[in-house]
């Protein structure tokens, strides 16, 4: 599935402190999250504040989520923030969830701060991986984050 991210208003602010490099020493993880999340990109700032819609570790899924490596690009005047597509591989009873959350693990002065997410069906309505199928994140094609 194809998503848009959604910026959290921490992020803005917290790259405008220089908190965030966004480069290969930054742990960025994905983390995926059920329909009992509501998101408020305003007041949800810390992983740990939304941690308990998390999946928890079952069915191919790691609680925490997965560390996905990440790059900046320029081309035409647009800087660029992109990562791997993060994959699960559905075991068991499959994973079902409804959001993906994207936050910085380890910047110092603001761990697990929360970056963006990704509504995974616009319905809005749960996406299930069966087991033996792949449940792929595809990040946008332009990116996660553009600044022009």
């Amino acid at each position: 599935m194809t998503a848009t991210a959604f910026v959290y208003d921490v992020f803005t602010e917290t790259v405008g402190r220089k908190i965030h490099s966004l480069n290969a020493t930054d742990v960025i993880k994905i983390a995926l999250l059920d329909s009992g999340y509501t998101p408020n990109t305003v007041t949800d700032l810390s992983f740990s504040v939304i941690d308990a819609d998390e999946l928890a570790t079952a069915n191919g899924y790691t609680a925490g989520g997965l560390a996905i490596a990440t790059t900046w690009d320029t081309a035409a005047s647009i800087l660029t923030f992109d990562g791997v597509d993060p994959v699960w591989n559905a075991t068991g009873a499959g994973i079902t969830c409804r959001y993906a959350v994207g936050y910085n693990s380890s910047a110092a002065g603001a761990v697990n701060d929360l970056l963006f997410y990704w509504l995974l069906d616009d319905t809005p309505a749960d996406v299930t991986a069966v087991a033996g199928s792949p449940l792929t994140l595809q990040l946008a094609a332009l990116g996660i984050l553009t600044i022009p």
